[in-house]
């Protein structure tokens, strides 16, 4: 009966740790395809043109191995709507489909901010609309392209 358990728990160690290098496996994978994630997204963003009459005031590029982003922040003097029927459009157009909007508060305050996802295989992308907060932030809205941050249907 001893050896029987020993033979048991034996087995339970060997599958825990090929459950472990397996996952270590996956891990490594996305750390060394970042680069190249990172390359593809910012490749992606410059083929999305802006609406006439915005003007990227600031470029950010966050990248932490196995997730990341690149986006641009824009000033413009379009209403959110404009702003949206002009990303759906031109969003389509390089395959992206909607998927979601969704309205955010600010430490619990409604400030008109909003957020509508797009997704294009396993990356997202992000319009951000600033609301009552373009003022303070100096930004009107903002298209950022992700990956391992959101998940797509």
């Amino acid at each position: 009966m001893k050896r029987r358990t020993t033979i048991s728990i034996g087995v339970v160690i060997v599958l825990i740790s090929g459950f472990g290098v397996l996952a270590l496996a996956s891990f490594v994978r996305q750390i060394r395809r970042a680069p190249i994630t990172q390359a593809e997204a910012e490749s992606e963003l410059s083929q999305i043109t802006s609406p006439p009459g915005a003007t990227v005031v600031q470029h950010t590029v966050i990248n932490k191995g196995t997730h990341g982003g690149v986006g641009n922040y824009y000033s413009a003097d379009l209403t959110d709507e404009q702003i949206r029927a002009y990303y759906d459009a031109e969003l389509a157009r390089h395959g992206w489909k909607f998927n979601k909007q969704i309205p955010l508060t600010s430490w619990g305050k409604d400030m008109g901010e909003s957020q509508a996802f797009y997704c294009k295989g396993d990356r997202s992308a992000d319009l951000y609309f600033t609301g009552r907060e373009e003022p303070e932030l100096g930004l009107r809205y903002a298209l950022v392209i992700s990956w391992g941050l959101y998940d797509c249907p």
